[in-house]
């Protein structure tokens, strides 16, 4: 670690003449397809913001972002890696470094992450590690819940609040729920790395969640179960209700019909209602498949309209003669 500290040096005393920031704060590059005027115009508001916290910070005589700056390079993180943790927070240089320290030197020494690591969370977050206190046992456990150091960046960069929970009366509490489900912690993680939100939830609203599940006829036991538990974290009760009416009336349906085809794809009635009105419409009038037919495989529901029913109609229209039941089985059976 004294390797590491050493080859970026600390930086320079903070001068009426320099930026009050080291290094300065990079400007947010364009995404490609942005239009640069906006993207200088967005970069410009941030500069701005952090510009106008950073100048308060001088003025209070607790702060010191010359000694967080310190800090960050005694750690070991290069000039790049500051550079892009400050643009991320900017705040962070009005923390006190006397609080600061230990809670970073912890991220080392008690969870175990390399400077790289460190630098990747910080980035993320920085604002947890500042108003959270001790974030350091909450990153051992969501590590070892999700599996990797990783694969808990890409979760909180979701849903940052995770690490503002109490683990205790809230996470633990809504993962024995889940575990009494019948779900595996695996099947848990995998369930929560797509709604990330779930575990944030009051346990009382995760048992509620559970009973909706069921009431879409798909029961705890099975293997269905996680997406239906999905799908109605991603939807009110009301769209909910609503959607299966939107299929009833459109495909003129029966309810016993259309509950069989969510029980077998739940995750359609988290898809929106223009969506899945323009899939039926391209179902029945340019394919010509029968509204029976289409519910028996709800998972035609799923799949892009653009990317790839289209695509793969007009791939398989073939000769003049070939007849519209042998279109429906190669558009059932794509890979």
């Amino acid at each position: 670690m004294a390797t590491a500290a050493s080859s970026s040096p600390p930086p320079p005393p903070l001068s009426p003449s320099r930026p009050t920031s080291w290094p300065p704060a990079a400007s947010p590059q364009p995404r490609p397809g942005t239009h640069p005027k906006k993207a200088l115009a967005k970069a410009s508001k941030l500069s701005e913001r952090a510009f106008n916290d950073l100048s308060s910070t001088r003025l209070h005589p607790g702060f010191d972002p010359d000694a967080v700056l310190a800090l960050l390079s005694n750690i070991g993180l290069s000039r790049a890696d500051i550079a892009d943790v400050v643009a991320a927070d900017p705040l962070l240089l009005r923390s006190r470094v006397d609080k600061l320290e230990p809670r970073i030197l912890a991220l080392r020494d008690r969870v175990g992450l390399s400077v790289p690591q460190i630098a990747r969370f910080l980035v993320i977050g920085s604002w947890e590690l500042r108003n959270c206190g001790d974030v350091a046992p909450k990153i051992q456990f969501f590590v070892s819940l999700y599996g990797s150091f990783d694969q808990f960046l890409v979760v909180i960069k979701k849903t940052q609040s995770l690490l503002a929970m109490n683990v205790d009366r809230v996470i633990k509490p809504n993962i024995a729920l889940l575990l009494q489900c019948g779900l595996s912690v695996r099947d848990i993680a995998q369930l929560c790395s797509r709604v990330t939100w779930l575990l944030t939830f009051n346990p009382e609203r995760v048992k509620e969640l559970v009973l909706r599940a069921e009431e879409l006829g798909v029961p705890c036991s099975s293997g269905m179960f996680k997406e239906a538990l999905a799908a109605v974290a991603c939807t009110t009760k009301e769209n909910c209700a609503a959607r299966l009416d939107l299929l009833e009336s459109t495909l003129g349906c029966s309810k016993s019909e259309v509950a069989t085809a969510v029980s077998k794809k739940p995750n359609i009635i988290a898809i929106s209602d223009e969506s899945l009105l323009r899939k039926i419409q391209f179902f029945i009038n340019e394919v010509g498949l029968d509204p029976h037919y289409i519910l028996q495989r709800p998972v035609l529901f799923t799949y892009s309209l653009e990317k790839r029913l289209v695509p793969l109609t007009l791939c398989h229209e073939g000769p003049a003669g070939k007849g519209i039941a042998q279109q429906k089985c190669e558009l059932l059976h794509i890979g």
